[in-house]
């Protein structure tokens, strides 16, 4: 990573891409998720790893699920 480049979390707190990563494919909480199947087939989810939503395969937009808690979604990450 170049000197005058940086990663910010949404709070604009500089995080490592160490850090980056586990919060892309660590994460999760403790709380059991609530949603109900109505609500899951509104938002095309389904329920995921460590009490998540994650995104339905669709081929479409979402192409596969990853090893952990993201999935394969097409288009570009901002």
């Amino acid at each position: 990573m170049e000197p005058k480049n940086s990663i910010r979390d949404e709070y604009r707190k500089v995080i490592s891409p160490k850090e980056m990563l586990e919060i892309i494919t660590e994460r999760g909480q403790d709380k059991k998720n609530t949603w109900t199947e109505a609500a899951y087939r509104q938002n095309d989810a389904e329920p995921g790893p460590k009490n998540l939503v994650r995104c339905r395969i669709d081929g479409k937009h979402c192409v596969g699920h990853g090893v952990g808690t993201w999935d394969l979604i097409t288009g570009d990450f901002s």
